[in-house]
């Protein structure tokens, strides 16, 4: 892909690999296309303001509940993890080129604004609350989990393995107290109840992750 469609400033960390799918040929043969070089690899222009984005340090703090130590070897790791949370969410998307158009038609607002005589359109970026309330810290815990020995392979676990763990944090969420007390839900015409969600697994943030994930590990 050009090098104009690239963030290249936010790419992936090169301190932890993380398995990335290879797309296979009719004789099984993996291969990659030249556009598809930067699969996974580093941002897309427009991605930051596309996806669901906060600045590694903020998330360092929000999971941490302190400032990073840029020289301290769990600090860095860290780092790392968010650094691919972020890449996989921003990756969910099924065309490369949606963010590229989000930001080209964002700047071309700002532009008839401005010919105009008017401020541009506000479009807030933040901030986000000091606390991880998307489950960004499970997410993390996947992609520890996944760099295990699987069935499968002896370098990373499948897809279908990582994900349970969304299944039985949602299972936790929806058992607790706070799901207990929160009677709210929607009554159908004929009696049955559906409670509204509140698990942090199912999030904007996380179910996009999720997707990304899954795209990474295994869909081509």
């Amino acid at each position: 892909m050009s090098e104009e469609l690239h963030a290249r400033c936010y790419k992936a960390s090169s301190s932890i690999t993380f398995h990335t799918a290879m797309p296979e040929n009719d004789e099984g043969l993996s291969w990659l296309k030249t556009k598809e070089e930067f699969r996974f690899k580093s941002a897309r222009r427009g991605d930051m303001i596309s996806s669901l984005f906060q600045c590694n340090c903020c998330w360092f703090v929000n999971i941490n509940k302190k400032v990073a130590n840029d020289i301290a070897l769990n600090d860095v790791r860290l780092f790392a993890y968010i650094r691919r949370v972020h890449l996989d969410v921003m990756w969910s998307s099924s065309e490369p080129g949606v963010p590229k158009a989000t930001l080209l038609n964002l700047e071309k607002g700002k532009q008839i604004s401005a010919e105009l005589g008017l401020p541009p359109v506000k479009v807030s970026v933040g901030p986000w609350p000091v606390a991880d309330t998307c489950g960004f810290q499970i997410a993390i815990e996947m992609l520890c989990a996944s760099q295990n020995p699987g069935r499968n392979a002896k370098t990373y676990s499948q897809f279908d393995s990582i994900r349970k763990m969304r299944s039985e944090y949602y299972t936790a969420f929806e058992n607790g107290p706070s799901r207990c007390l929160d009677n709210t839900s929607f009554v159908s015409s004929k009696g049955a109840m559906s409670g509204m969600v509140t698990s942090k697994t199912q999030s904007k943030l996380f179910v996009k992750f999720m997707k990304g994930a899954k795209s990474e590990w295994e869909d081509w």
